[in-house]
């Protein structure tokens, strides 16, 4: 699970990221890092902030620096390509993400085919090319994923409506993704001991009432099934690398009981606990 404020990690020590995912499920997280995504085969809800939408092959999600974003893949199929890249390789590209925001950062194919009827193909192409370098390492290919990022991020910038950021404009809907930060930054945390409702919204600073309704529009679920999955893929991450018996994962992933994790594994997992032992 990638949670709250994800710091990256690039293996070649090149700030960029680029793969293949299948049926791609992730909580809600964000990080520094820029995130794009490209649908190449069928269909995956993304969600980002308060939005969220279903992109079909052909569609593209842009996180920009401190979006809260996720993955849904219930009752879909989908392949995808996930690029990652920091901020600073971009940096002087029109000031994004600092100083620009894209109006719909969540573009299916029929949205770009109406910008342009070759854009879709255009941006399969570049984001392969990226993949497959990032892949191969050839000579000077940090050079050249650096090329095709910043001609990816200026088609984009081009072709995709946006705005300059106006701080009087955007700050209540700042600090409501700055609470829903702390929020899961403190689930995260603390998802071993019996958080309530009203504990999560008391870190936020929100009303409970209030805070449930805007969990869940940023989140896309609500509380209770939120640390319901965060213990499942501890749980889950648990019982597939350690010999931990168990009864007591189940404890030390805040279950209050064998009953209650069996019912709620099965029910996100689709199979028993047991079964990965």
């Amino acid at each position: 699970m990638k949670a709250y404020l994800e710091t990256g990690v690039y293996e070649s020590g090149f700030p960029v990221s680029c793969f293949y995912e299948i049926d791609n499920n992730v909580l809600a997280h964000w990080h520094i890092d820029i995130e794009m995504v490209y649908v190449l085969k069928g269909s995956i809800k993304l969600g980002i902030n308060k939005d969220y939408k279903i992109l079909h092959q052909g569609g593209i999600a842009i996180f920009s620096s401190a979006d809260i974003h996720y993955y849904d893949s219930t009752n879909m199929t989908s392949k995808i390509i996930v690029l990652k890249f920091k901020p600073n390789l971009i940096e002087n590209l029109n000031s994004w993400p600092d100083k620009v925001k894209f109006n719909e950062p969540l573009v299916d194919v029929h949205e770009l085919e109406e910008i342009d009827s070759a854009l879709s193909e255009t941006l399969r192409n570049i984001f392969l090319t990226i993949l497959y370098e990032v892949k191969n390492c050839n000579s000077y290919y940090q050079l050249y994923v650096k090329g095709k990022l910043a001609e990816l991020c200026s088609l984009l910038l081009r072709c995709i409506p946006n705005v300059s950021l106006n701080k009087d404009i955007v700050s209540e809907s700042l600090h409501d993704i700055e609470r829903m930060q702390q929020a899961i930054k403190y689930l995260e945390n603390y998802y071993t001991e019996d958080i309530s409702l009203d504990d999560v919204a008391r870190v936020a600073n929100l009303n409970p009432s209030y805070f449930s309704r805007i969990f869940k529009s940023y989140i896309g679920i609500n509380f209770k099934e939120y640390i319901s999955r965060i213990r499942v893929e501890k749980a889950e991450n648990l019982l597939s690398s350690t010999d931990t018996p168990i009864i007591d994962i189940c404890f030390q992933c805040g279950f209050n009981s064998v009953r209650t994790f069996n019912r709620t594994f099965k029910r996100i997992r689709g199979h028993a606990p047991s079964s990965i032992k």
